[in-house]
């Protein structure tokens, strides 16, 4: 900002009239006039009266200072750079994604690809037959560990502590199970053992108390084979 400009600024923020400020001043309104335009300047003198007056150090009434208008320029500018560091940075951190990921999933393939030429090597010694009953044999275990599973996790969704109305949906597949299945289920409960369906719905009758404790054992094939019931 220019002398000038910044003068008749400081003037109107003191509510000064260039009439006021000129008494105050010792001169006329229109030599004021003359510095607001520019057409001409106070000598030393008028400069640290303006100083005393307008409350200003005279250092900052003299010197003149960047255009106001390049400010909110400048601020655009930082915020437009900052906008072009975070953007290269997210870019750079997902091109590194994608590269973990794809890299993941190459050496997943490889991997498989790996197996698959040891499997079907023909400099191999593995005849076509026992290829094929590896595979077979395979999936059989899988289709086992899947029964097993199965039949399992309905039976440990349900154990620890648990109401009488979940002790009962266990007996009742117990139940259902056992004639359904060759593979027989039996259930403790406090030393007492129950298979039929008569007895474990007799059972399912007489449990009065709202809490028991439920445990599992399983046979050497890894299936539950007994429901332990007891009173909590």
């Amino acid at each position: 900002m220019k002398f000038n400009e910044k003068l008749a600024k400081l003037r109107k923020e003191a509510l000064l009239s260039q009439e006021e400020l000129a008494d105050e001043l010792e001169i006329d309104k229109e030599t004021i006039s003359s510095w607001e335009l520019g057409e001409s300047e106070p000598d030393e003198d008028q400069v640290e009266k303006l100083s005393e007056i307008l409350d200003i150090p005279v250092k900052n009434l003299l010197n003149e200072e960047k255009d106001t208008e390049e400010k909110p320029k400048d601020k655009e500018k930082n915020k437009e750079t900052r906008a072009n560091v975070i953007n290269t940075i997210l870019v750079i951190l997902l091109i590194v994604a994608i590269g973990i990921i794809v890299y993941s999933v190459s050496q997943k393939w490889k991997d498989e690809d790996s197996k698959l030429r040891k499997l079907f090597n023909p400099t191999s010694n593995r005849s076509e037959s026992s290829i094929i009953t590896m595979v077979n044999n395979a999936q059989q275990k899988q289709n086992y560990d899947y029964e097993k599973h199965r039949f399992n996790s309905k039976y440990e969704m349900k154990s620890g502590v648990e109401r009488v109305f979940f002790v009962k949906i266990v007996l009742n597949d117990v139940i259902s199970d056992n004639e359904q299945n060759t593979r027989q289920i039996i259930v403790n409960y406090n030393g007492a053992e129950y298979v039929t369906s008569d007895e474990l719905a007799k059972l399912i009758t007489n449990l009065k108390k709202e809490e028991y404790l439920i445990t599992y054992d399983y046979d050497a094939e890894g299936f539950i084979c007994q429901v332990n019931i007891k009173d909590v």
